[in-house]
């Protein structure tokens, strides 16, 4: 570490002296903090990335996760307030319903228990991650807004990219409309203010689509030059504000060092690498919930619902929910009915359904820690084989040129005869899972023929060219995933006779500028152009069309036409998510991708065209505004609220634009 010297480098023992305002926490409790910051050294290099250092692999935590706080303390109390259910109670009403949606599935009392069942090596990790969130507001204490004291077992309560171990009501198929007004109706009193949303994305749909989606790109050894295997992971991951993944190294004398990306206020190393492999996770949607009609047809006994030939007892709780309001603090209960399959969210086609969901809090931490050590492929696949990995890939490469990705590995095994895409009719034992796939039951490829894989929240029949996994060999509800447009592009990018250098292999994945949206949109804009019937809109939009037709649908920042694109694509996306199919599905939400400008009622697509250059000269003067005098680059803080961006401060032209959704 001594040529590290040259950069900033600090120990926790050197923190500014013990704040008088700090929280009430124990003498025992401070000196233990103490004790384990004379173990850790955090040193940070020029750009501010934190290398931890300590002498067992809980040390190495604990002085990761105070860099964390260092870095975006706010962001961090943030995630937790909404892993606990507590948005409501901080930050008021309106997120009653997403707090009651997350207590359905798991609550402190689940998570406290699966702290429990871990080993004792587990145990200490958590230890750990909540000493150093609770050392870092002891010695600032006016940092911690809301939460006063952090436990072990509140790490278990969602971690990763879900956010909460909650399952998607949205992937199942319910909307938003649907399950609130359910679960509103289960109320004690009916003294509620309106609200709406369970998250942000459903008053502002571009929310959802601009935020969400990953990829994940890997190349064996016998594809590249070099016979080194390539991994990519997530190039679209926030470096500000919303979403924030922080740079990291932690590494100790029992043999821990990873380099990668946690998410914030987590210890795991979500995408990195070791010395030995690296690893990766895309979102996918695989069918790991179930919906299942709850008939209560016994007049004599309201819980008993219909069960095969018979039927079983459901169990109504009270789930009470606190909130602020400007009165105060309030509370509000709900009664709320459990099945045997999960409880009941929700109505379709007016019968209520419960909600059955897979997830295993103790083995889903235990593999993912497990991963920041894995030496070879044979340990990877003894990882896959606990099946925990509910909402997420695993791609995975090797320094023995090694690639393998698996599209699941929790997926229930079901009774191929029904439609899992759909609420069961009639719950039974013949509806009922039957464990999980295994490992080799789940679509998956090792060292493919083609020489690489690509996923991008997409169908995995198409992950690595003519080597992916055959779609006919597996139960249709393994993947009722949509094919997204960067799945295709990746696929066209790499499904060639071609050995990529390392350098051609970062070209391809983090410099394609190529919007293959457009390519399929604008043959029916032109055509659309070509037939209208209205004479002046055909005029107005005589330039700006020669200016689309002309146009190779590669961003650029002195582009014209990627401008025009992107605002036209903006007010589509808009008219198709509140008018023409909301995004109920995964597959909704992806199949706006393949829209025509035709599928749009009458001219609509043209006059969003001639409304964006309406826009635009009132704005700058002109239409023909070049890509990169719109999209900027600008450093925001992420501490406290966001900052909104600021013409007189320094920004920097940005060539990449979004792809939709």
């Amino acid at each position: 570490m001594k040529g590290l010297q040259l950069y900033s480098c600090i120990t926790l023992l050197l923190l500014s002296a013990v704040s008088s305002l700090a929280q009430e926490f124990t003498p025992a409790e401070i000196s233990d903090w103490e004790k384990r910051a004379a173990k850790v050294e955090i040193i940070r290099d020029k750009w501010g990335i934190p290398h931890v250092y300590g002498e067992k692999d809980e040390d190495a935590v604990f002085g990761m996760m105070y860099a964390q706080c260092e870095d975006d303390y706010w962001g961090i109390e943030q995630n937790f307030i909404g892993r606990l259910g507590r948005k409501s109670l901080y930050l008021g009403e309106e997120h009653l319903f997403s707090d009651l949606y997350e207590r359905l599935f798991i609550d402190s009392a689940k998570a406290a228990a699966g702290y429990q069942q871990l080993p004792r090596y587990y145990q200490g990790l958590l230890d750990a991650h909540a000493a150093a969130l609770n050392f870092y507001i002891y010695k600032n204490p006016s940092k911690a807004k809301y939460i006063k004291r952090y436990e072990p077992w509140m790490q278990l309560m969602g971690s990763g990219p879900m956010g909460s171990a909650a399952p998607s009501w949205a992937g199942a198929g319910l909307t938003n409309e649907t399950v609130i007004a359910y679960l509103r109706s289960r109320a004690v009193g009916k003294d509620m203010a309106p609200v709406t949303a369970f998250r942000k994305s459903y008053e502002d749909p571009l929310a959802e689509t601009q935020t969400m989606g990953s990829n994940a790109w890997g190349m064996g050894a016998s594809k590249t030059t070099s016979h080194h295997a390539f991994l990519l992971i997530n190039p679209h991951a926030s470096i500000s504000v919303n979403s924030l993944r922080l740079e990291v190294q932690m590494s100790s004398k029992e043999g821990l060092n990873v380099y990668g990306a946690p998410f914030t206020g987590d210890l795991i190393v979500w995408n990195g690498f070791n010395e030995n492999a690296g690893w990766a996770h895309t979102v996918q949607y695989s069918d790991q919930v179930d919906l299942y009609k709850v008939k209560f047809d016994d007049p004599k006994n309201p819980l008993a619902f219909r069960y095969g030939k018979g039927h079983q007892m459901a169990e109504e709780k009270l789930v009470s929910v606190k909130y602020n309001t400007k009165e105060g603090i309030k509370e509000k209960s709900f009664k709320i009915l459990f099945t045997t399959m999960g409880p009941v969210v929700g109505t379709v086609d007016g019968i209520p359904v419960a909600l059955k969901d897979t997830f295993n809090i103790v083995n889903y931490f235990m593999v993912n820690w497990d991963m920041h050590k894995v030496k070879n492929y044979d340990e990877f696949y003894k990882l896959v084989s606990l099946r925990a990995e509910k909402p997420n890939t695993f791609a995975y490469a090797d320094k023995q040129g090694t690639i393998a990705f698996w599209h699941s590995n929790a997926i229930p095994k079901r009774n191929p005869f029904y439609d899992w895409s759909k609420p069961i009719q009639e719950p039974g034992p013949d509806t009922d899972w039957k464990g999980l796939l295994s490992p080799e039951e789940s679509p998956h490829v090792v060292n493919p023929a083609s020489g690489y894989f690509q996923n991008a929240n997409s169908v995995p029949w198409n992950v690595s060219g003519s080597s992916s996994p055959n779609e006919q060999n597996y139960p249709a509800y393994v993947s009722y995933d949509p094919k997204s447009l960067r799945s295709i592009r990746g696929d066209r990018l790499m499904n060639n006779d071609k050995k990529f250098s390392f350098g051609q292999f970062e070209a391809i994945a983090l410099r394609d500028r190529y919007l293959l949206r457009f390519e399929l949109l604008f043959p029916s804009m032109f055509e659309l152009y070509a037939k209208t019937t209205n004479d002046s809109l055909k005029l107005s939009l005589q330039d700006p069309i020669a200016t689309l037709k002309k146009w190779d649908f590669y961003a650029d920042t002195n582009s014209v036409a990627t401008t025009l694109s992107v605002l036209l694509e903006e007010k589509l996306l808009a008219l198709y998510s509140r008018k023409m199919n909301p995004f109920n599905t995964s597959k909704e939400r992806y199949a706006y991708e393949f829209t025509r400008a035709t599928d749009f009622p009458g001219d609509t697509a043209l006059l969003f065209l001639k409304a964006v250059t309406d826009d635009l000269a009132r704005d700058f003067g002109t239409w023909q505004i070049p890509w990169g005098k719109i999209n900027r680059l600008q450093r925001i803080s992420a501490e406290g609220a966001h900052t909104e961006f600021n013409d007189s401060m320094p920004s920097f032209a940005v060539i990449a634009a979004p792809s939709f959704p």
